[in-house]
Parts: C-alpha cells; structure tokens; sequence
C-alpha cells in the first residue's frame, strides 16, 4: 500500500486514499463467495455468467485510485 507512505507528507487526502484502497479490497473479498456460488453452479449446469459489472466497478475503482494518486504527487 504504496499511499500509506504519502500520509506523513499528504495528510488526510492520502489517508482517504488507503480507506477508499481498503473498501475496494474488502468488497473483492465479500463478493468472492457470491461469485463462487454462481461459476459453480454454472459450471455445473454448461453456462456461466460473466461478471461484467464487477469487471467494470474493479476497473474503474483502480482507475479512480490511480488517477487520484497522480493528483496527490502532482499538487502537492
């Protein structure tokens, strides 16, 4: 967790940054039974879905982690 190194120089704003990193890590995991549950039962019956909107949700929360990072070595 790169952002914890920032805190001492960025305060709060990089503080946010591991909150929001940690939210998004604790969802993945949560989310990770519901998943197994339905492949399995996909699996088992020939089709399984895809998760496009957890595919999208992930991509742009690394989006949003890594653009707001960019914001914290620029502007301060």
């Amino acid at each position: 967790m790169l952002f914890l190194r920032w805190v001492p120089q960025h305060g709060p704003f990089a503080a946010s940054l591991v909150a929001l990193a940690l939210l998004a890590g604790g969802g993945i995991w949560l989310g990770q039974w519901r998943h197994y549950r339905i492949n399995v039962e996909g699996i088992s019956q020939n089709r399984a879905p895809s998760p496009v909107l957890e595919i999208l949700a992930l991509g742009g929360t690394a989006c949003a982690l890594g653009g707001l990072g960019l914001y914290v070595v620029a502007a301060f």
